[in-house]
């Protein structure tokens, strides 16, 4: 783990997250955290990588006290997240965002655009309608949309253009970090590497820290600069990217990069008639 710096902006210790399931005598535990560190720097983009079910995402929502630690220490901008009462554990959401990987599911149908974006103004920040009206307007230019959208409801918004709404609400606030939960992964090839490039400009302008969630390790290379590998809830390697994917130490993050689709092999393959 990178040692702490007066640029840490949130250092997790000995996260662990266990689970229950079944009644006494056969109850069982499931670790789905064990034992995590992790770094992350003020406007770094830290990847958290691994197959679904390393806890990649349970690190996330533990980490933002969606669901509360068994053991460990969170601390984000100076303040113990892990000590901080459920009560006031909302204030923290002001600065510490997440982007969620399904936005057809995350968006409420029932609610406009504007109403989506301007949620967060109204729990966290002191605005008049016109300031929030004005944000809202701000906010639609920075993801790439226009105010007209504003008074639409996400049924009336294709995949790219929902998911650039949840990532207007997550930075509604100016948060110092967010949390990309496969941020693309249910979106169109077409549209991906445009929200790809959103998020790379967003976070140049807002000088917001990431926290990249992916079994995307093409993803993660081209947004994170550090990469955390999960396996069976621990981390098995971490590095500066560039490190890690050309020279992996751990078994299973060569198993992961050799699943990467490789363009040469592509175009092997069209040279010998295999691709159709």
């Amino acid at each position: 783990m990178t040692p702490d710096t007066a640029d840490s902006l949130l250092t997790v210790r000995g996260l662990t997250k266990h689970f229950h399931r079944g009644v006494w005598p056969r109850k069982q535990t499931i670790v789905a955290v064990d034992n995590v560190d992790l770094h992350v720097a003020r406007g770094e983009s830290v990847g958290l990588v691994g197959e679904s079910g390393s806890g990649k995402t349970t690190t996330a929502r533990t980490i933002l006290r969606l669901v509360d630690p068994t053991a460990g220490e969170i601390s984000f901008d100076g303040i113990r997240v892990d000590q901080t009462p459920r009560t006031r554990v909302r204030r923290l959401y002001r600065n510490m965002q997440m982007v969620f990987q399904d936005p057809n599911s995350s968006l409420n149908p029932r609610m406009t655009v504007r109403e989506i974006v301007t949620e967060p103004l109204k729990l966290h920040l002191k605005m008049s309608n016109q300031e929030q009206e004005e944000r809202a307007n701000e906010i639609m230019t920075m993801v790439g949309m226009r105010g007209f959208h504003l008074d639409r409801y996400p049924g009336q918004l294709s995949g790219g253009q929902r998911q650039r709404v949840g990532v207007g609400r997550a930075i509604a606030t100016h948060p110092k970090l967010v949390f990309l939960d496969e941020p693309t992964s249910s979106l169109d090839v077409s549209v991906r590497g445009q929200v790809m490039q959103l998020l790379v400009d967003l976070q140049r302008k807002l000088n917001m820290s990431y926290v990249l969630i992916s079994h995307d390790l093409g993803v993660v290379r081209q947004l994170s600069r550090r990469v955390m590998v999960m396996f069976n809830g621990r981390i098995v390697e971490e590095g500066p990217t560039r490190q890690v994917f050309e020279d992996p130490r751990d078994d299973y993050t060569k198993k992961l990069l050799a699943a990467i689709p490789s363009m040469d092999g592509y175009r092997r393959r069209r040279q010998q008639g295999g691709a159709r």
